[in-house]
């Protein structure tokens, strides 16, 4: 469905998984290198905006300072 980068997040094709979702339609993604996109572009969830940081610091001063 995508004609550029990942599908329904470089392209319009979120509209068609939230309409396909909306009627009952199931839509398998095919996992791809990042659970958390793969689970976004199935959902029908709107894509835009959508930040991810990847993992965050053990210790936990460091993980407060970068999440806040």
């Amino acid at each position: 469905m995508s004609d550029a980068g990942l599908p329904t997040i470089s392209d319009p094709g979120a509209e068609v998984v939230r309409d396909f979702t909306s009627i009952g339609g199931y839509v398998i993604p095919l996992p791809g290198a990042n659970a958390a996109l793969t689970a976004l572009i199935a959902s029908g969830i709107a894509p835009q905006p959508f930040f991810f940081y990847g993992f965050l610091d053990r210790q936990k001063k460091k993980r407060k300072r970068k999440s806040s």
